[in-house]
């Protein structure tokens, strides 16, 4: 989407919703992905600058996350889902993989605080 069709976005929601740019709710933006989504209509880069744009502009609140992706985050993908991401045709491979990430998994949990964590999150 490039600025144009951005700013026709932000007057498309606008028209739809009624009132004013400023009126743009995150969960106005959120609905919007939904229907795009439901019609596989392309949400991409355009719908994460359109958010942005507003985020930015400090249309939301501060509390806003930062990122509409962050309303479509997964969580965390599994070894599988890792790997099989890049489509690895040879199975041996692919399995040879899946079977590394999960042996390293549990040293590689971002999930739990880690020593340095703690120690600077317990600073004033």
């Amino acid at each position: 989407m490039a600025n144009g069709s951005m700013a026709s976005g932000i007057g498309v929601m606008v028209a739809a919703k009624g009132g004013l740019v400023r009126d743009v709710t995150v969960g106005d933006c959120v609905e919007l992905l939904d229907t795009q989504a439901a019609g596989q209509q392309f949400t991409g880069s355009g719908m994460v600058c359109f958010y942005r744009l507003l985020h930015t502009t400090r249309v939301f609140p501060d509390d806003a996350p930062p990122s509409i992706r962050m309303f479509r985050s997964p969580g965390q993908l599994t070894c599988d889902e890792l790997v099989d991401r890049y489509q690895i045709a040879c199975r041996p491979i692919r399995d040879l993989l899946v079977d590394y990430l999960r042996e390293r998994q549990p040293a590689m949990d971002y999930s739990k605080p880690q020593p340095n964590q703690r120690v600077r999150g317990s600073s004033p």
